[in-house]
């Protein structure tokens, strides 16, 4: 009898223990989302893009290129107010911008008027890839991507301080870098 009682005690006392472990979680993405912008120029080209976090931080890259390889880049990193990241994940949760579907631009090889803009967003279990070579690509979708590209373009036009943080290879250009561009 008092060996049962011992057992019972001794349980009791390792139940809320083992309650409190924690269970292994999955573990999360490493960005919630991505934004990336080519503009060319006449002869060189200027890339901005950004990664969220799921930390609240934030990594902005700034990049003037030619001939596919930087003249200058300039890194910044920081930390979102809890007042933006309440509006970004509010625009990234969006019921229509997770509906969205656009068809991948293949074979593409010159294009005219370009303006590319990759938006890369986290929804379990990968992410939704979004497209455009040109402002005329992301005409259809223009009020589905307003509230995202309108935030964006304040964004990155931010006076921040650079970092001295190493560039992200998330923010390196894809195969659509060596397209040919037509004025």
């Amino acid at each position: 009898m008092r060996r049962s009682i011992a057992v019972l005690a001794l349980l009791l006392l390792l139940l809320p223990a083992a309650a409190q472990q924690k269970v292994p979680q999955k573990p999360g993405p490493p960005m919630l989302a991505r934004i990336s912008e080519v503009k060319p120029g006449t002869l060189t080209a200027d890339h901005r893009c950004v990664l969220i976090l799921p930390d609240r931080r934030f990594h902005l890259e700034r990049a003037t290129r030619k001939r596919a390889k930087d003249l200058t880049r300039k890194v910044y990193e920081g930390e979102f107010s809890q007042a933006e990241w309440d509006q970004i994940l509010a625009m990234l949760g969006d019921k229509d911008l997770k509906a969205l579907s656009v068809p991948a631009a293949r074979g593409v090889l010159v294009v005219e008027d370009m303006d590319l803009v990759t938006i890369n967003i986290w929804r379990d279990p990968g992410y939704q890839t979004l497209e455009f070579l040109t402002k005329r690509d992301r005409a259809p979708y223009e009020r589905t991507l307003k509230p995202l590209l309108g935030w964006w373009k304040d964004f990155a036009r931010r006076g921040l301080s650079e970092s001295k943080a190493p560039v992200d290879d998330s923010c390196a250009l894809s195969g659509n870098d060596n397209m040919l561009f037509a004025p």
